[in-house]
């Protein structure tokens, strides 16, 4: 999918990038030896088509070189990008419009004349039935003497029913749902200048800038090295958190 930015942000971050780079007094063609980065995409920056520079950690990784290429602080560089890209992120939210309620009718009158209407029927009709039906009565012997029964208080404990007394109700506590254990590890190492060789625990992965995905927790041992440069070696865990960088600055060898 295309990236679509306000060209004011877009333009802004370009200039912010080309009056650098024209303050070193440095051409786009020196950058791109520079830092390994095509030209086509030192001059998409510039001129503001982001949809033309790869997107994600690439994207980043090209902006953090150039920042280093004209002497930028790379934090700012990367800071006025976020900052480009949140304004689109916004600008790309959906507006949710809220259904106005529909009308209801007021007319109660109408309702309170025919609930009383009912009302008055069921109670006539009830009436009826009590005063036609027979009245009927019981046989000599027929009916039984009522049973003294003590109140409750006087009964034994022992017989004291348990319905009189209400039960305490037991509030189970909240279950905590532990979240999975990550096992799936990626390793982001970047390099300035780019296009240096990366080995993992001896074994080559490519070059920089590059995404190592599906890494087991551990340790992994990470060299960078590049011809002309001196070779840098660094010690990474990879234990709670999925994604993990590392970035290179290498010396010119002497």
């Amino acid at each position: 999918m295309s990236l679509v930015l306000d060209r004011s942000d877009v333009a802004a971050f370009g200039a912010f990038l080309r009056d650098a780079r024209e303050r070193r007094g440095k051409s786009l063609q020196q950058i791109a030896s520079e830092t390994r980065i095509p030209q086509r995409h030192l001059d998409a920056l510039e001129q503001g088509h982001l949809d033309q520079v790869p997107g994600g950690m690439y994207r980043r990784a090209e902006v953090r070189a150039y920042a280093d290429a004209v002497g930028l602080d790379r934090g700012v560089a990367l800071a006025h990008l976020e900052h480009v890209l949140e304004q689109q992120d916004a600008a790309d939210m959906p507006h949710v419009r809220t259904p106005l309620p529909e009308p209801r009718s007021r007319n109660w009158s109408v309702y309170l004349a025919l609930g009383l209407l009912t009302a008055a029927t069921l109670w006539a009709a009830s009436r009826w039935q009590a005063q036609s039906a027979p009245i009927v009565d019981p046989p000599a012997g027929a009916i039984e003497p009522l049973a003294t029964t003590a109140p409750p208080s006087a009964l034994p404990p022992s017989e004291t029913r348990t319905a009189d007394v209400p039960a305490a109700v037991a509030v189970a506590p909240p279950v905590e749902t532990a979240l999975p254990p990550v096992t799936d590890f990626e390793l982001l190492v970047t390099s300035s200048p780019e296009g240096a060789r990366v080995l993992i625990d001896g074994i080559a992965r490519g070059r920089t800038p590059i995404a190592i995905r599906h890494l087991d927790a551990g340790t992994r041992r990470v060299r960078v090295v590049l011809d002309g440069y001196v070779g840098a070696e660094s010690v990474v865990r990879l234990a709670d958190r999925a994604s993990t960088s590392v970035h290179v600055d290498l010396q010119p060898s002497r």
